[in-house]
């Protein structure tokens, strides 16, 4: 079985706080949720990755190697997940359709225009054909054919 991403964050956390308790406290769960997670990730592993004692939490030297190759890329992951959610909000970039003739007296005048009122952002590119293609094999967004 692979292991579980998240328990390779919560793995992270727990290095870098030496604490399973700081650890839970940053994460907002129990103690023992992240003790076993650990467990988990250690017998999914089938090696030891932290050595506990009552007083303190240190890593073993697979548990260093692994939060050391482990620990950027988590980094690079969240940077990506920052970066993807940063694009919430009104659509923006560049539309592109494929129409039919039939379709382009449908979509002309005030239908696109008070889109592009609305979206300011969003930059329409718009074919005319009435060639039948696989419109995502050529890279449109949308296609609108319409019929007699």
């Amino acid at each position: 079985m692979p292991p579980d991403f998240n328990a390779l964050a919560v793995f992270a956390l727990v290095a870098e706080e030496k604490s399973f308790r700081a650890a839970a406290d940053r994460m907002g769960v129990t103690r023992s949720a992240v003790s076993q997670t650990i467990r988990r990730l250690e017998e999914t592993l089938g090696i030891a990755l932290v050595n506990r004692t009552t007083r303190s939490v240190g890593l073993t030297e697979a548990g260093e190697l692994l939060y050391g190759e482990a620990a950027p890329a988590l980094l690079g992951m969240q940077a990506a997940l920052e970066a993807a959610t940063n694009l919430r909000g009104p659509p923006r970039g560049r539309l592109t359709l494929a129409v039919s003739s039939i379709a382009e007296s449908f979509l002309s005048g005030e239908l696109l225009s008070s889109f592009l009122d609305r979206y300011p952002e969003v930059t329409l590119h718009v074919t005319v054909t009435d060639e039948e293609f696989d419109i995502v094999a050529e890279g449109y967004d949308a296609g609108v054919r319409l019929g007699r």
